[in-house]
């Protein structure tokens, strides 16, 4: 018998084409044929053959898909995680017996969420790759077409797609900050890869980018606790790119309003007889005047990603570099000096009170390196190492608002700061069977180290502006200090490290999920005033347990509860109580969870309830006593869609509802008050349209809104409820042989004027929303 040629293997792939999500297809190494054996008997490894090969070989089938055309996303976000080669051994028509050596392949069918700007599946912390509708977790996974469809610049500009989401300013400095479910996230507290302290300090460009991973809600047993203390109510994890079998030959330049520009060139090649190697080089850089006027940014960025991948092996390294500039920036609003109420109207958006001798300035090198191997067919171990360092200057002044005509007060805040992170993890994936019932159990140890370096110059709050005219002042004189500016000493180490078990458990024909596990975490961080001397050291550990039930009653249909904890290092009572330097317990937030994911067609629909009670200390204004006595309270009910309603017609948004609580607190002046900086209502719709009439013509719009949010904890100056609107259009086109794809974003295109936020760490500080913001840009494939 004449061994099988590869174009018939190649044919038999055709009844393989799905729009369902990814199906996996395990073959097994080595497989022996010969000649002799019936061919009906060498057909089914020879389909799967076939398909593994046409995935790769066919990658420009899969990125004619919207998303995949602009990035090649929705491919490689979906097999990266696969232990994939590109090409099958077999041998010659010379040969008495065809033998063909094959690999565990994933084969993908791969469904478009809102035209691939929302991937299937998720990669949940140390548990791995779930899809959407198996794991019991409100998630999104947003992929670099949305990114790049978008003109996603930074994190922010991603999360403006999430309900559940909503962005502010740093206090006192130029840091982005989410707040997921009512709690604060920090830039510093997205982790790459999985791995915390890998990524720069405040701000992260996204042009390297494959995918930004949220999770919603507490999340200790899956992400550990987050070194800087945040994240409590949900955690943020990006993937970087990584080249893809179809070659990635991609440049794009691109203007904003007033005179920001730049460009963007991202190179993606693999190479090997099995196309084992791969290698993705991103490279961005602009400069000029953003849409808030005088304020002048600059931003550059180089990453490499290399990766290897045979049938058992794969291997990662990701290196990057990134220096972002920002002078005369517009910070936020401190208004602990206004008097209790309605804040005035907010600056008109391009309006810049920033002071012209303000800057920030930070360069980061970052990176990681990753290894995973399948020791056999069922046990995978897996190791990673990463770690950031960043080098940041800057000179701030942040006015403090005394009436409503918008005079205030400000001062000096001079500071170079230096980090040195590093982290590292290690565990086993084990997969199999106990009768019909599927486990796949995980055993993980991750520890992160953060070192920090500070020092200080400030000057007297005596200098009069108003942020409606933006009146400038002289830089001011020092008044305090602290600190050698010019080498600045250790004022900081956090060490945080911890083992986690968990298994997922799959019962007969896949209707019931079962999720439970267990960390333990130790915390230790050590503080040390400007001299040197140690002043405060916390050395305290936490078992946090988690789980949760996917169940199936059909099969487009998952009703799901959870029960997580989220854990952050407990406070040490000041020095002003009775029992000053008590240090406490770490803190646990607890969070139950309910929700219902329906699929139906190319739409996915979800909607769930969740409560999360975090503590809080307070102190006893009569015992003058600090204890960990309060909690902040925050009930929600989240709805959300996302998909193709009809054909060329694309929703991605929802709703979120909270009510917010604070409880237990001695000053009765401010318990059962809502929380600061957590409206009831946030709302985040948007919508593509493919234009029938011309090909490749697709026209974006969306809308957000955040109601009425109070700034202080006494529930009495509060910033109005705004809405914003959003609109965007691409076209692509081909000229000559070049794929080209133009694109025109404006954000605001009202022009709105608003408050866009309450601060998230403290009370008293409020951010002003962005101005009307034209983007275009224009992206040649070569």
């Amino acid at each position: 018998m004449k061994p099988l040629k590869l174009t018939k293997l190649m044919k038999l792939t055709k009844p393989l084409k799905s729009r369902g999500f990814p199906i996996r297809f395990p073959i097994h190494l080595p497989i022996h044929l010969p000649t002799r054996l019936p061919i009906r008997l060498a057909l089914r490894p020879a389909i799967s053959l076939a398909a593994a090969l046409c995935v790769t070989a066919s990658a420009q089938t899969i990125s004619a898909t919207d998303a995949a055309s602009a990035t090649d996303t929705s491919f490689a976000s979906t097999t990266d995680a696969a232990p994939a080669t590109s090409a099958t051994k077999v041998a010659s028509e010379d040969s008495k017996d065809s033998v063909v050596h094959m690999t565990e392949y994933r084969v993908y069918a791969v469904k478009d969420f809102a035209g691939g700007q929302l991937a299937p599946d998720e990669k949940i912390g140390f548990l791995g790759d779930l899809q959407i509708m198996d794991a019991p977790f409100a998630a999104n996974r947003y992929t670099a077409a949305l990114i790049e469809n978008q003109h996603a610049r930074t994190i922010t500009d991603v999360l403006n797609n999430d309900p559940s989401a909503r962005p502010a300013l740093g206090y006192g400095n130029f840091e982005q900050m989410f707040s997921i479910r009512g709690f604060t996230l920090y830039n510093s507290d997205i982790s790459f890869g999985g791995l915390y302290g890998a990524l720069p300090r405040q701000v992260t460009v996204t042009e390297m980018i494959d995918s930004v991973e949220v999770l919603k809600g507490a999340s200790a047993l899956i992400n550990g606790i987050a070194p800087y203390g945040s994240g409590i109510g949900g955690a943020i994890n990006i993937q970087p790119k990584r080249a893809t079998y179809a070659p990635v030959s991609r440049v794009t330049i691109d203007y904003t309003n007033n005179s920001f520009a730049g460009w963007h060139a991202d190179l993606g090649r693999r190479a090997g007889r099995d196309k084992q190697f791969g290698i993705r080089i991103n490279s961005v850089y602009r400069n000029g005047e953003t849409s808030i006027k005088d304020e002048h940014r600059e931003q550059g960025l180089v990453s490499i990603g290399a990766d290897y991948k045979t049938a058992r092996l794969r291997l990662s390294l990701d290196l990057a570099y990134q220096n972002y500039r920002i002078d005369r920036g517009r910070p936020a609003v401190f208004v602990t000096t206004y008097p209790a109420g309605t804040l005035p109207r907010a600056p008109r958006g391009d309006e810049n009170f920033g002071q012209a001798w303000t800057y920030s300035y930070t360069q980061s090198y970052f990176g990681m390196m990753r290894a995973e191997v399948d020791a056999t067919e069922w046990l995978t171990v897996y190791a990673g190492l990463g770690g950031a360092t960043d080098d940041e200057y800057g000179a701030y002044s942040s006015p403090y608002l005394g009436n409503a005509g918008g005079d205030a007060l400000a001062s000096l805040l001079e500071v170079p700061y230096k980090d040195n992170n590093r982290s590292h993890d290690l565990g086993l994936r084990a997969r199999f069977k106990t009768g019909s019932i599927k486990h796949s159990i995980n055993l993980g140890y991750a520890e992160t180290h953060l070192k920090k370096r500070a020092a200080y110059e400030m000057g007297v709050r005596t200098n009069a502006t108003n942020i409606y005219t933006g009146a400038q002042f002289a830089k001011p004189a020092v008044a305090y200090r602290g600190g050698d500016m010019l080498n600045p000493g250790v004022t900081g180490r956090t060490a945080t490290s911890g083992i986690a078990l968990a298994d997922v458990v799959s019962m007969p024909g896949d209707r019931l999920t079962l999720i439970g596990g267990v960390r333990w975490q130790k915390i230790r961080n050590s503080a040390f005033a400007y001299t040197g001397a140690q002043t405060d050291r916390y050395n305290e550990d936490a078992i946090t347990p988690g789980g949760g039930v996917v169940f199936k009653p059909w099969e487009k249909v998952s009703l799901y509860i959870n029960y997580m904890e989220g854990l952050q290092q407990g406070p040490v009572a000041p020095a002003t109580v009775t029992n000053a330097g008590e240090v406490f317990a770490p803190f646990r937030t607890k969070q139950y969870e309910a929700g219902i994911k329906i699929e139906l067609g190319a739409f996915l629909a979800t909607a769930s309830v969740f409560q999360l009670a975090q503590p809080v200390g307070v102190t006893d204004p009569v015992a003058n006593r600090y204890d960990a006595d309060g909690e902040t309270r925050n009930r929600g009910l989240e709805i959300s869609g996302v998909g193709e309603i009809r054909p060329g017609v694309r929703l991605l948004g929802g709703v979120m509802f909270m009510d917010s609580e604070l409880r237990g607190m001695k000053n009765a002046a401010t318990n059962g008050n809502r929380a600061f900086g957590v409206p009831v209502t946030t709302l985040n719709m948007g919508a593509e349209w493919d234009m029938p009439w011309l090909k490749g013509l697709t026209l974006f719009a969306r809308g957000i809104h955040t109601s009425k949010q109070y700034a202080d904890a006494a529930s009495q100056t509060a910033i109005p409820g705004w809405m914003r609107w959003d609109a965007g259009v691409r076209h692509k086109m081909t000229v000559g042989k070049t794929p080209l794809t133009i694109r025109a974003n404006m954000d605001n295109i009202l022009d709105n004027n608003y408050w866009s936020s309450a601060g998230f760490t403290s009370a008293g500080y409020v951010t002003v929303g962005a101005p009307r913001t034209f983007v275009l840009s224009v992206t040649a494939d070569f």
